[in-house]
């Protein structure tokens, strides 16, 4: 615990979005060290 918040994580993307939609959510995350550096998911 260091003061900073906890960062989410799917793979090696972070997730720097989510949208709740009902029970669920969809995220977006970021991996810049892809070509395809985002991620959209349905949880």
């Amino acid at each position: 615990m260091n003061g900073q918040p906890e960062k989410r994580m799917v793979d090696n993307y972070e997730i720097t979005q989510a949208i709740p939609i009902g029970d669920r959510e969809v995220v977006m995350g970021v991996d810049e060290t892809k070509v395809l550096s985002e991620l959209w998911v349905f949880c």
